[in-house]
């Protein structure tokens, strides 16, 4: 058969296909090579049979060799391999022949200038149908970077190790599931436990409660955020049973092979936690500080002349908000005994020679009106072209008036210490004396501080009394306790200690402080409060005595005159009566002692001057005094006036006159002598029984036996006498201590035993004219016509008064209560001129019922009548203003005169 012919269109065709063909070949082929290039991988073929190698372009490339110079051959690539490589890499391949085994190869090539490159060989060889060896195919990678980069992530690990191992500070690696895969020896260092105690373990059970869930929390977060530092602070367990405080940093390394884990380091923080929480109160004080303050912000812009004020500093300065500033709204608002001051600041710190500095301190005067203190601080900045000029100042102020008012009252209370009358120190811990003021120098008798400075209480007092009460002091934080003290001189006194501890915020006691009073006068004078006391029990007594007593010889004086009023002088009956009278006279006297020693008399005190009634008085002083016995009277001229009972005021002069005779039976010399004194605030300090003002002085001077300090001490006794029996009530000085006491006064008594003795008693000085007396009226005018209103509870008294006022013509109506008196009023239409009432009755007092029966008599008089009452119409025993009385006992005589007298008072 004849072979088809080929046509020339399709020998073009068929051309043109492998021409395609070809093109489509060296396309891949550049492809493939493009990508070995890029991965630097070269492949190679080894003919077993003929031992023939083929290289492509790319080994040639990673073993540097020139394909022009070397050919391919297994010698000229066992040249390239490392020295130390080439046994390893033989054996490896014909291992791999031998097993029919992929042969995997990482081994160095020797680059020809030094250089080593790492490479990974794989290969496979094929094998005929007897199993022989005929042909090895593989490729070559160039892996020198991908193994130096392990290799730098082995020294980075190894130097990660070792900076983990040496590191002060606590080091933790945790896996992603929370668990330890690294700990340091900081960790045994820092806890007290042994770290391999913990690897593969979670320490979360070291960490304390209420932190567990936020460190969690803190874990998780850095799971979220690779690479982030995330700062912790939480505290952990130590060993031995204390919680430390750790401070540090997580960061999520675990795509960080050499790592793998979150990494937490850690500093023990736990002194400085501490510190922190001694230092917690003032830091809060500080805040509180800051917040009170307010610090306001200026910036002034010098170049545009425009300033900013915050919102703070408007406040402190009293701005508008949206208002605008300038620097001479500023400067209008200081205050102007500061304005010259700040104005000469102002220009320094705008003065480019200097360094702009304000640091001043001045007071403002907002428009309101109000004065504050200010700091204002500032900056001021220069530039420019040219000479340099201010451009800017910047500042801040702070209103300190609050700290103002608060450094006053500290200085006030620095002061108060200073100047305080009472004693105060100061001392350490260890009771070391640290501070005394001025008043504890005195107290103590030292005459500068540095004689007591570093010594201690045990110095000052009883060493085992002082030391208990310190031992108490310091177990109680308080205490106070009176302790016998010792002065410099050695001399001791009583003192009353007031003492308490000052501590820290840790409760640790950092001072002690204490205040020292001499109670040395306050005991005396509570003896003699004692001794008062018991003398107002006494006088209670004697003053309910008294009253039933008045009442007794009003009835029996009354009859008694009566009686005699009725009989001729010669009556036989007559004589005896007399005496009766004259008896009840001393024993009504007795009972006004009585009465004036317990300051229950009622006095009805006047504007008198004391000359007056010492030149009255002297007329009779001769009398009682005896031809032995000089009377001598000095008056002052100017002599003030005082306020005193009349009738007092002369039964003081003669009992001192009488008591003075008695102490010079031999004879002697009496003075008597006035004049005006003062006492100032310094000798009321001394003397706090004083009130600081002018004073009239009554002084009586004797030249007889005197008297020794223990009688002194008992002399205003009632019933003490150094007189003999049936010489003396003992009640006289009594009385005269109560009339002189009860008019605002006092007594100062001195004598010795052969020296004599003086009385002085010092009265209040008034400055009022004296009372002139009114004339007393004569018996023939003490009758009347006039009705009055009797009520007396004691019938005995209301018969003697009824019968008195009918002699003397007046209509009675007599009642023995206030109660059945206003009954009896309210029935009345006949006119009532006078009430006399007693002023201490059952149910219904005298002034109450008085004041019932004004409301239906308007124009009745009233006279009282008691021979005791406790303050009903009187205040402190004086007669209160515009009142009329009529003490017990009375006799017919002067109840018919004080009716009289009453009715006919002017003006009423």
């Amino acid at each position: 058969m004849t072979e088809p012919s080929i046509t020339q269109p399709e020998l073009r065709a068929a051309l043109q296909r492998e021409q395609q063909a070809l093109e489509a070949l060296r396309v891949a082929e550049g492809r493939l090579a493009e990508v070995q290039s890029l991965a630097k991988i070269g492949s190679w073929e080894l003919d077993l049979s003929t031992n023939a190698l083929w290289w492509s372009d790319e080994i040639y490339r990673m073993f540097e060799i020139d394909p022009k110079q070397f050919g391919a051959s297994y010698e000229a690539f066992l040249r390239s391999v490392h020295p130390e490589d080439r046994d390893a890499v033989n054996l490896a391949y014909a291992e791999s022949v031998a097993a029919k085994a992929v042969y995997d190869v990482v081994h160095r090539l020797l680059m020809p200038d030094g250089r080593i490159k790492y490479v990974r060989e794989l290969a496979r060889t094929v094998y005929d149908d007897r199993g022989l060896p005929v042909r090895s195919a593989g490729t070559v990678q160039d892996i020198t970077e991908r193994r130096l980069a392990q290799e730098q992530a082995f020294a980075q690990e190894r130097r990660f190790r070792s900076l983990i191992e040496h590191s002060s500070d606590l080091i933790i690696v945790f896996r992603p599931d929370g668990s330890v895969s690294i700990l340091n020896a900081a960790f045994e260092t820092m806890l007290g436990l042994r770290a391999e105690d913990w690897l593969g373990k979670s320490v979360f059970g070291l960490i304390w409660p209420e932190d567990v869930a936020r460190t969690q929390a803190l874990f998780a977060r850095s799971l979220a955020a690779p690479g982030e530092a995330i700062p912790w602070q939480l505290r952990v367990r130590h060993a031995d049973g204390t919680w430390r405080w750790l401070e540090g940093t997580g960061t999520n390394r675990v795509a960080d092979p050499t790592i793998g884990g979150t990494v937490l380091n850690c500093r023990d923080i736990t002194e400085r936690k501490r510190a922190e929480e001694a230092l917690r109160e003032s830091e809060e004080r500080l805040r509180q500080a800051v917040r009170v303050s307010h610090i306001g912000i200026f910036d002034h812009d010098h170049l545009t002349d425009t300033i900013y004020w915050s919102p703070r500093q408007r406040e402190i300065y009293g701005w508008d908000p949206d208002a605008p500033v300038t620097l001479a709204d500023f400067i209008g608002l200081v205050h102007p005994e500061d304005a010259q001051r700040i104005g000469e600041a102002v220009r320094r710190a705008h003065d480019p020679s200097g360094d702009g500095v304000w640091d001043v301190e001045h007071r403002i005067i907002r428009r309101d009106g109000s004065v504050r203190w200010l700091i204002e601080r500032s900056q001021t900045f220069f530039g420019g072209e040219g000479a340099p000029r201010p451009v800017r100042t910047v500042g801040a102020v702070i209103d300190i008036t609050e700290a103002k008012l608060a450094e006053q009252a500290l200085r006030l209370k620095d002061q108060a210490i200073a100047t305080s009358l009472n004693g105060v120190g100061i001392a350490d811990p260890d009771g070391r004396i640290v501070y005394v003021n001025p008043a504890f120098l005195r107290l103590f008798g030292h005459a500068s501080d540095a004689d007591v400075l570093g010594k201690t209480p045990l110095d000052f007092a009883d060493p085992e009394t002082t030391r208990q009460f310190l031992e108490e002091l310091r177990a109680r934080g308080a205490c106070q306790r009176e302790l016998v003290a010792r002065r410099q001189d050695g001399t001791t006194f009583d003192v009353l200690v007031s003492a308490n501890t000052v501590r820290d915020a840790n409760g640790e006691i950092v001072s002690l402080m204490a205040s020292f009073l001499d109670v040395s006068e306050a005991k005396r004078l509570q003896a003699q409060l004692l001794h008062s006391q018991k003398m107002e029990s006494v006088g209670r007594l004697a003053g309910g005595v008294a009253h039933d007593f008045n009442n007794l010889l009003t009835v029996i004086k009354g009859y008694l005159e009566l009686a005699l009023s009725g009989l001729h002088p010669r009556d036989p009956l007559y004589h005896d009566l007399s005496e009766a009278n004259t008896a009840a006279d001393s024993a009504a006297a007795l009972t006004q002692q009585l009465l004036a020693f317990s300051r229950k008399q009622i006095i009805n005190p006047q504007v008198l001057s004391l000359n007056d009634v010492i030149t009255r008085v002297r007329k009779m002083l001769p009398r009682l005094l005896g031809e032995d016995i000089e009377l001598r009277t000095v008056l002052a001229p100017a002599l003030g006036r005082v306020r005193f009972d009349p009738g007092q005021s002369e039964q003081i002069l003669i009992n001192l006159a009488v008591n003075a005779r008695d102490a010079m039976p031999e004879g002697g010399k009496l003075a008597i002598e006035t004049a005006n004194t003062s006492f100032d605030a310094a000798y009321a300090r001394d003397h706090p029984e004083v009130q600081p003002g002018d004073y009239v002085m009554l002084a009586v001077s004797d030249t007889g036996s005197g008297m020794s300090d223990d009688v002194k001490a008992h002399l205003f006794e009632p019933f003490f006498t150094t007189k003999g029996p049936g010489r003396g009530t003992g009640l006289g000085l009594a009385m005269i201590l109560g009339a002189v006491s009860q008019n605002g006064g006092r007594i100062e008594v001195d004598s010795e035993p052969g020296h004599g003795t003086t009385f002085k008693i010092y009265l209040p000085r008034v400055h009022e004219a004296a009372v002139e007396a009114w004339p007393e009226p004569r018996a023939a005018h003490w009758r009347g016509t006039e009705t009055i209103l009797l009520v007396e509870d004691d019938e005995a008294v209301r018969s003697l008064a009824v019968r008195v006022l009918v002699q003397h013509g007046y209509a009675v109506h007599a009642f023995r209560d206030g109660t059945s008196a206003m009954h009896a009023v309210a029935g009345m239409t006949e006119p009532l001129h006078l009430l006399i009432t007693d002023v201490v009755m059952p149910e219904m007092n005298g002034p109450a019922m008085a004041q019932r029966i004004r409301e239906l008599r308007p124009a009745i008089r009233v006279l009282f009548t008691s021979g005791y009452t406790d303050n009903v119409i009187v205040h402190h025993g004086v007669l209160a203003e515009g009142v009329e009385f009529l003490p017990k006992p009375y006799s017919p005589e002067s109840l018919a005169r004080r009716v009289r007298e009453v009715l006919d008072e002017p003006g009423r």
